[in-house]
């Protein structure tokens, strides 16, 4: 179906190869997943794989009906939606094969039915949020159901319902057409389970090729290639312990500290132009020197909000006060930094160094400054300064883009960090050094505000928790008031933290979770070994 044969790939001004001596073999009707750490040549073999780029040496053969285009879904959508409406770019990849009126008609009516634009099929793909504009890319690579289908993180900005619906149309296109060859790159190793074959890439070679278990249920196997222990290996080994209810010493003192409010919303209104209305009289506090987490689902307003806060977007009417005053935009400009969910959208300079240190110049600080910003910023992101500032950040893997992005925003320490989706594309690491990095700027006496559909990592990482729905606050407070309340995640159609379905499974868990404040499975495993 397809062959790779000692293939090799070279990007244009680099010397060293990204894909390097790849052989790798897909059957037909295969289901496979693509994992590795950040920068390991994943993208470029989807790219590869889909036809959209040719190998520096060897070939890639094609047989049978995949010589017809592959159907590919990008990191980021914005790159590849082309049309003025819904509709017409689910019709677009049917124009380009000539199908006829009637025969694309058809397919555009069942397709949006089935992906949930109902209602919408006018509408600009430009105007869809970010998890709706990965969604439209993802059916509109589907609808002509291609011999090859490749999806490059076709979930990183979904929520759950919209995770769940991907998957099920993958099982609906599997099952209509057997023999289709689906390849899907992704961070997710929940995901890696559902199909048959995990491929993991390293440095532009393959070096585990085995069905998805026994490389991602073994601890040296994903330590060692950087990937995302599933939380079935947690749950299964957690199991035993606590059933029962092994005892764990040392638990914390009970949670009380005070913070006094940073930022306060109040009776906020904000309504688009077409007079859509996101938020009607909504009011909510952010403490200061807190992590906050932001969740809700695609659609649901966290960035219209976020941007709101950051001075991005005027309300329609209400008051952000930030330490009792109220602010006007240019000082919500002035006072809090925004990492844009697509980092390709506020990154425009020739290399590294000149993009984290652009903010710093503007703040006009002196040339040691600078350069003491730009080593820590870096090195908070874990990028080596040496090997990096002089790079283009264009010709950056999705995540090492990423994590410039954050380090030109973490670099100007302003009051209030605003991150939309920090951890879409990361590996494993990346995450935990994200992680450190919030750590480290709340430590700094910093506030900051996750907007995210990965309520693991907010569980995680988070202090307090924001859950929104229809562009009303359903629960704002401590992350650890949420265990015993897991339908507060599923009323905003958002996923139920790992660490809060357990303890609904067990309530020992639940008392062990709480008592000693263990934000994810990892941790509690660790705990009870």
């Amino acid at each position: 179906m397809l062959t790779f044969k000692s293939v090799t790939f070279t990007y244009p001004g680099s010397s060293t190869p990204v894909i390097s001596d790849l052989n790798l073999h897909v059957g037909r009707g295969e289901r496979i997943a693509v994992m590795g750490a950040n920068g390991s040549g994943k993208s470029t073999l989807a790219l590869l794989a889909a036809g959209i780029i040719s190998p520096s040496s060897g070939e890639i053969v094609r047989s049978g009906d995949s010589q017809e285009p592959p159907g590919l879904v990008l990191q980021s959508p914005d790159s590849q939606l082309v049309s003025i409406s819904i509709e017409r770019e689910l019709a677009f990849p049917l124009e380009c094969r000539q199908w006829d009126f009637d025969a694309i008609h058809e397919a555009v009516d069942t397709t949006i039915a089935h992906s949930g634009f109902n209602g919408r099929r006018k509408n600009l793909p430009s105007n869809l949020s970010g998890g709706e504009k990965q969604k439209l890319a993802l059916f509109s690579a589907m609808i002509a159901a291609p011999a090859i289908l490749v999806l490059d993180e076709p979930t990183s900005h979904l929520d759950a319902e919209g995770k769940k619906l991907m998957w099920n149309a993958i099982d609906e296109v599997s099952k209509s057409n057997p023999d289709i060859s689906i390849i899907v790159v992704t961070q997710s190793s929940s995901e890696a389970l559902k199909v048959s074959r995990l491929i993991v890439v390293d440095e532009g070679r393959v070096v585990s090729d085995d069905e998805p278990r026994p490389i991602l249920f073994n601890p040296e196997s994903y330590a060692q290639s950087n990937l995302n222990a599933p939380p079935e290996y947690y749950v299964d080994a957690l199991d035993v312990s606590v059933k029962e209810n092994v005892f764990l010493g040392g638990s914390v003192p009970p949670h009380q500290v005070t913070h006094s409010p940073l930022v306060r919303l109040s009776d906020l209104t904000f309504e688009w132009e077409d007079g859509t209305k996101v938020f009607d009289d909504l009011s909510l506090t952010i403490n200061e020197r807190r992590v906050v987490g932001l969740a809700a689902k695609s659609g649901g307003g966290k960035t219209t909000l976020a941007h709101l806060m950051a001075g991005l977007l005027d309300p329609s009417s209400g008051t952000i006060n930030i330490r009792d005053h109220e602010c006007a935009v240019d000082d919500l400009l002035e006072t809090v930094s925004y990492l844009f969910q697509f980092p390709e959208r506020q990154v425009f300079l020739p290399t590294v160094r000149e993009e984290v240190c652009y903010g710093l110049k503007q703040q006009g600080v002196n040339h040691r400054e600078l350069n003491d910003g730009l080593h820590w910023a870096l090195e908070m992101v874990g990028l080596d300064v040496a090997s990096f500032e002089s790079r283009s950040p264009f010709r950056l893997s999705g995540g090492e883009l990423r994590k410039v992005a954050l380090a030109s925003i973490i670099a100007l320490r302003r009051e209030l960090t605003i991150y939309d989706e920090p951890t879409a594309e990361l590996d494993s690491a990346s995450r935990e050094a994200f992680r450190r990095v919030l750590m480290s700027v709340k430590g700094d006496g910093r506030t900051q505000l996750v907007v995210s559909h990965d309520t693991n990592f907010l569980f995680d990482a988070c202090d307090d928790i924001l859950l929104m729905s229809n562009g009303g606050l359903v629960f704002e407070g401590d992350k650890f008031e949420t265990i015993e309340r897991p339908e507060l995640y599923e009323k905003c159609g958002v996923a139920v933290p790992d660490i809060v379905s357990l303890c609904r499974r067990y309530r020992s868990a639940a008392d062990i979770v709480v008592k000693n404040r263990i934000a994810s499975l990892a941790e509690l495993h660790a705990r009870v070994k």
